[in-house]
């Protein structure tokens, strides 16, 4: 019913219109307006007598914007309509948020007013997908959201909170929209990717974030639904703009993204997780809330992270579905949603709707700089500073007496390396889980002096295994301790005991002051801030990996490398290796290693890696050269993306190393030259001091995307090509998979001479769910491989296994050393079926396909 009526309407409209041009009179453009205007009544007068009256009146009642109706009826109606069109399709979820219940239903209604709206305006919208969609964006914001502050008085807390409200009806309009705009052009296009599933856990996501939201209290007061409404708004906002980059790339071989985003480490993300869940329990923002709600915000905050985690998981396996330059795009919207995401937690998710200039002020802003996004302090940081005035040392006496809590001075007896160290230290006053009533724990400023010199360190989580494990006094305001001072041990490069000490972490021959937050880290191991003293004045490192040091950190003076070891409760524990690169700049060290106990998963270079097929290996047959250089060309394109993707991630000078890759492997002279263009480009751009700006990037990708082009069409490698391997294959998969019955698939497959067969059972085995877990199917995956035997199933065998090994086996994913040399196994078997069958089509097919697959 409504899907007919708001059909209907739009063809109202249109013919309001249709009649009117007939009309050629100098009244013209009243006529018109009159005519959109009864149309806009007419709308409304249909949808209050058919669908939801209420809704509709009670948007008038009680959120109207007198001054934007005056000025633009014909929008206020529409906007009216559509606001009321919403509610009807939403039900109450939480105290301020809305569920659409029907949004297919939603979105075709919305449109035909929409539209409706556009045509009444005369409005012609472009035919490019891009230009189109500026174009309606632009009439939506400019037109179609009231500005509250052009009401009386800029506008009531009632205005302010309906004009975020509705330019979240419009965001997830759009979003929605453009989803199943995309969902259409992959059908038309063949492409498969779990957009459904996508969709779902980011959904999830954003509920998780609503719960977390109304467990710290966003839910009072009558700001609060603006609050709702802004985290809604930007998360359909940043969404939709990844929707939207996938929807161009996919029309548009010339279209690239406004901006390009780095790569957040995991790392990194769970690290801020970590600082809030420490400061709920141990910060004194959150004293409003009672130790039961202090586990229930925490719980909140934990189903949030997992929701995030299972979101990247999701956007990790379609960007593996993707190749080359849509890749690219899909992947940069990732790291645009990375981006967001860090910013909402170093901000603790504060910054939705009202807030106090104080806490605007320690926020990090949403256009940070990617250093300043990395090693800016987070919220609770810069909180702590704001109240207690550490950045302003004339007011450290007035701010002392301001904080209706114990101080704690603390006189060291013994010097520490030539500095005699006092401080003053604030235990913590809220409740926590203490050990002791006595222990002492809390923020503190640390004084070093000694002659000429002096400078402050501020600590917020202060203490040591004294002051918490062994002090007896009872705490008191004005209490002055003098303590010896505990040493770290000479065979130690960090102690656990000791409030600071000083070591040589960088192995520069200098030791470092090391600053330990008692109990910050993982599992409440302590975590250690490194500064260097030059010219008495202490500068903390913040480059990595002396930027995360804990307590498990591990330094080998001799290979100057330092191991971070991570245990985080999700996963298995990992570890990261970090090696000096420069004596000059002791400080510098570069990422070299990321594993898990007992593996050696490497970041690997692969220019230096011999992965070609040496023509001189194979006979001299025009077909096999042209298959050769198909495949080499192929790795030589992937190898350069691959390095200078590390080069520019860990800032490593990889021009050696790319320098040696050979091209003159490949015998075609156009292929070869468009190799050596691009190696050239990519040599020339690691030559510069900076080669992350936006200048340098798109000329990478513009030679790039040249070059895998050059490729495709020299070697006409065509869609239908790939599709007809591949209705053969899964055809072949899904009759087997209708014939296996669990308990007799292994002596089936055992049984089975036809190599063919048996490939085929093996392949039936793992997409029925044969095996218990889909790892138990690498080993006869490999076995087929290994056996150097053809099947026309032997390139969906190496893409099967390479898959269950990236996301089940190693959550690292393969090396790519081991994953490209079981290609050139299966590339040499499938070479020796063409050089004895130089017809078999699809056995070219499976080489073509697999020499293609992961690199274009």
């Amino acid at each position: 019913m409504r899907k007919i009526l708001y059909c209907l309407l739009a063809i109202c409209l249109c013919c309001y219109l249709s009649c009117d041009r007939k009309k050629q009179s100098s009244g013209q453009d009243m006529k018109d307006s009159l005519a959109a205007a009864n149309f806009m009544k007419c709308a409304k007068f249909l949808y209050s007598t058919f669908l939801a009256p209420s809704n509709l009146e009670e948007q008038e009642e009680y959120v109207t914007f007198p001054v934007f109706k005056k000025l633009y009826p014909l929008e206020n109606d529409l906007v009216d309509t559509v606001c009321a069109v919403w509610l009807d399709y939403t039900i109450e979820d939480s105290c301020t948020q809305q569920s659409v219940i029907n949004k297919d239903s939603h979105d075709i209604a919305v449109t035909a007013l929409l539209q409706a709206y556009i045509e009444a305006k005369q409005i012609q919208l472009p035919q490019n997908p891009v230009d189109r969609y500026k174009c309606i964006d632009s009439i939506i914001t400019n037109n179609l959201i009231p500005d509250a502050e052009l009401e009386k008085d800029c506008g009531n807390q009632m205005q302010i909170n309906a004009s975020f409200n509705i330019s979240e009806i419009w965001t997830e309009y759009l979003r929605y929209h453009y989803e199943k705009l995309l969902e259409e052009l992959l059908k038309k296009k063949s492409i498969s990717l779990p957009l459904q599933t996508e969709q779902e856990a980011f959904d999830k996501l954003l509920e998780a974030q609503i719960s977390y939201f109304d467990s710290i209290g966003y839910g009072g007061g009558s700001a609060s639904s603006m609050a709702y409404s802004q985290l809604c708004d930007e998360m359909y906002a940043i969404h939709l703009k990844g929707t939207l980059d996938l929807y161009f790339a996919l029309q548009a071989e010339n279209y690239k993204p406004d901006k390009v985003y780095k790569p957040i480490s995991n790392s990194i993300i769970i690290q801020e997780y970590n600082t809030i869940l420490h400061a709920i329990d141990n910060k004194n923002y959150y004293d409003y809330l009672d130790i039961g709600s202090r586990e229930k915000v925490k719980a909140c905050l934990s189903n949030e992270q997992k929701a995030w985690n299972s979101l990247m998981k999701v956007r990790k396996s379609t960007s593996r579905r993707l190749q080359g330059r849509i890749k690219s795009v899909y992947d940069n919207a990732t790291y645009r949603l990375q981006r967001y995401h860090l910013i909402q937690l170093k901000n603790a998710f504060k910054g939705y709707g009202a807030m106090s200039n104080d806490v605007y002020s320690c926020l990090l802003s949403d256009t940070c700089s990617y250093e300043e996004l990395l090693h800016t302090p987070n919220f609770f940081v810069k909180w702590a500073s704001l109240l207690q005035g550490i950045d302003k040392s004339e007011q450290y006496e007035t701010d002392f007496e301001s904080f209706n809590q114990p101080r704690i001075f603390i006189k060291y007896k013994q010097p520490v390396n030539g500095y005699d160290v006092t401080v003053v230290c604030l235990p913590y006053n809220y409740t926590y889980d203490k050990e002791r009533n006595t222990e002492i724990w809390g923020n503190a400023l640390l004084c070093f002096e000694k002659k000429d010199s002096r400078f402050y360190i501020y600590n917020e989580s202060f203490s040591d295994s004294v002051l918490y494990y062994v002090n007896e006094q009872e705490v008191r305001d004005n209490m002055i301790l003098e303590l010896d001072y505990l040493p770290k041990s000479k065979n130690e490069y960090l102690s656990h005991n000791s409030p600071f000490f000083f070591s040589d972490v960088d192995f520069d021959g200098e030791e470092e002051l090391i600053i330990n937050n008692w109990r910050c880290g993982t599992r409440h191991c302590n975590t250690y801030d490194v500064y260097k003293i030059t010219n008495n004045e202490a500068k903390r490192l913040i480059v990595e990996p002396f930027n995360k040091i804990e307590s498990h950190a591990e330094f080998d003076s001799i290979n100057k490398t330092i191991i971070l070891n991570y245990y985080n409760g999700h996963r298995e524990s990992y570890y990261e290796k970090y090696k000096q690169i420069n004596k000059s700049t002791s400080y510098q060290f570069n990422l070299i290693t990321i594993g898990q106990p007992e593996t050696d998963r490497k970041f690997t270079t692969l220019s230096d890696i011999d992965m070609g097929l040496k023509p001189k290996d194979f006979p001299d047959i025009p077909l096999i050269k042209e298959l050769l250089d198909l495949y080499n060309s192929a790795i030589i394109l992937y190898s350069l993306e691959h390095d200078f993707n590390l080069a520019e991630c860990f800032n490593w000078n990889l021009k050696e190393t790319i320098n040696k890759l050979d091209c003159s492997i490949i015998s075609n002279d156009t292929i070869r030259e468009y190799a050596q263009n691009y190696k050239k480009v990519i040599l020339s751009i690691l030559s510069k001091d900076t080669f992350s700006d936006s200048k340098s990037i798109k000329r990478i990708v513009t030679t790039h995307d040249t070059f895998a082009k050059k490729i495709i069409e020299c070697f006409h490698v065509t869609d239908d090509m790939c599709q007809f391997y591949d209705s053969v294959v899964t055809g072949s998969i899904v009759e087997v998979e209708k014939q296996i019955k669990n308990n007799a698939v292994k002596p089936l497959i055992d049984d089975i001479p036809d190599f063919n067969k048996k490939c085929l059972y093996t392949l039936g085995a793992y997409y029925s769910n044969y095996y218990s877990t889909p790892a138990l199917a690498i080993k006869p995956l490999q076995e087929l491989m290994e056996s150097k035997q053809y099947s026309i199933y032997i390139c969906e065998i190496w893409r099967i296994w390479k898959f269950i090994s990236e996301n089940e086996v190693d959550w690292l994913g393969v090396p790519e050393e081991e994953y490209s040399a079981m290609k050139i196994v299966c590339l040499k078997t499938i070479l020796a079926q063409i050089i004895q069958h130089p017809n078999d089509i699809m056995a070219i097919n499976q080489f073509m396909q697999l020499s293609l697959m992961k690199y274009i």
